[in-house]
């Protein structure tokens, strides 16, 4: 994320700032909000706000639905972070599973989407 002559206040909810080439990442005449459900990495870069944590993010590829999504990877901090505010579907259009109220932070459920079924073979 990149901001160019911009003022203003930007408040992000449930937001993944992760793996930016410009550094800082939030820098910017904008005054950005904590609106809760936000990660950020590289945990040096403290210049945006919400939770540091490695977002464990994949490819941009197509992972099911209309576009392609960065999935997260096993043990990311995105998973269960967001708590509040959680759509009902991921951009995938995949519903979102909530669990104790918390969603994952950013585009992509993970766990969400296709489920792989086995042949039952009866003898």
């Amino acid at each position: 994320m990149r901001f160019y002559n911009i003022s203003g206040t930007l408040t992000l909810i449930n937001t993944l700032i992760a793996n930016n080439t410009g550094s800082p990442s939030c820098a910017s005449g904008t005054i950005i909000n904590d609106g809760t459900g936000n990660l950020r990495w590289p945990l040096a870069d403290a210049s945006c706000p919400g939770t540091a944590g490695d977002p464990k993010l994949g490819a941009l590829v197509y992972n099911g639905g209309p576009t392609q999504t960065i999935a997260l990877q096993t043990g990311s901090a995105a998973i269960q972070l967001a708590t509040t505010n959680c759509p009902a579907t991921d951009q995938r259009s995949f519903v979102r599973r909530l669990l104790g109220g918390k969603c994952d932070a950013g585009a992509y459920e993970f766990g969400a989407g296709f489920f792989n079924y086995l042949p039952i073979i009866f003898k």
